[in-house]
């Protein structure tokens, strides 16, 4: 019987810009979830082996392999293959990489892959990802000017991943041959159509007419595929979309119909049962920085 998938939605960090943890918990199916958040996230495998999922594909991660997640990305650590497997997280959000980037040097397109927002597998020397993570690794001190070196080592290592993910020979594309999800190639495609079109209905009669297949084969086939129900996986796509609709309009009245609501009331009741707070509370909490505390999504019971 397949296990149900439950994601959890990690949507806050500390910092307001960037956040670094050093990880060697043990990983298995009862202690990670499936998740996403609005942010972008790079995880560095440092040492041991690991199984990796982002968006129905599962992929195998060894020392030296940098994984680059876009916001709003189901993924999660399935397994670890190894003893000791060691890595590294690091969050920075989309205004960070938007207010250190230049019209000739984007920071955020080492996330994106042959134009769209896919998500991109890097290999690298395992000895010279420690050596670069290092400086990342050790909080800076109190001392005039070390919190600013701190952010420079950051920027230099989003550089170096940016120059590195324009080598093609460097990018690890292709899922595990082994994987189960890869056998209905449909799913991915659903998947990627839904977040292309946000703001349209999107019902499952729909989609079943726009994919040549039977709606009932089409849910099942969803739900097997990705652990979580159609009509959930739309909702929680369009509440992650509202949040970046919200920032840029600052309006909750001028987005809900935009990011596919039908309904006021209904965008509403569901942001606030997503996100445990309002609208109007979430572009407070924006304007004001506010810092709230990022929860650890490999640890929950």
């Amino acid at each position: 019987m397949t296990k149900q998938i439950v994601p959890s939605v990690a949507n806050t960090m500390i910092s307001d810009r960037f956040e670094v943890f050093l990880v060697d918990d043990f990983v298995s199916e009862e202690n990670t979830l499936y998740h996403y958040h609005d942010f972008y996230e790079i995880h560095c495998t440092l040492e041991g082996e690991g199984v990796f999922y982002v968006d129905n594909h599962e992929y195998h991660l060894r020392p030296g392999t940098v994984t680059l997640i876009s916001p709003n990305d189901l993924h999660r650590v399935l397994s670890q293959k190894t003893e000791s497997f060691r890595r590294c997280y690091i969050f920075v959000t989309p205004q960070y990489l938007q207010s250190h980037s230049t019209s000739r040097s984007d920071l955020a397109e080492a996330f994106r892959f042959l134009g769209s927002g896919h998500n991109r597998f890097l290999q690298l020397d395992p000895n010279e990802l420690e050596s670069l993570l290092a400086p990342l690794n050790q909080e800076p001190g109190t001392a005039y000017g070390e919190d600013l070196e701190y952010e420079v080592h950051l920027l230099r290592f989003l550089i170096f991943l940016n120059r590195l993910s324009q080598k093609q020979e460097h990018s690890l594309v292709s899922p595990s041959t082994n994987s189960p999800n890869n056998k209905d190639a449909l799913i991915p495609q659903v998947i990627d159509y839904i977040n292309e079109n946000l703001d349209a209905s999107l019902t499952l009669d729909s989609l079943a007419e726009k994919f040549y297949t039977n709606k009932y084969s089409l849910s099942r086939s969803f739900k097997k595929a990705s652990g979580i129900n159609l009509h959930s996986f739309i909702l929680k796509k369009r509440l992650l979309y509202s949040k970046q609709l919200l920032r840029k309009y600052r309006s909750s009245t001028e987005v809900y119909s935009l990011c596919g609501f039908q309904s006021y009331t209904h965008f509403l009741r569901a942001f606030k049962e997503e996100f445990h707070i309002t609208p109007k509370e979430f572009l407070k909490r924006e304007s004001q920085n506010q810092v709230v505390l990022f929860d650890h999504y490999e640890n929950v019971d």
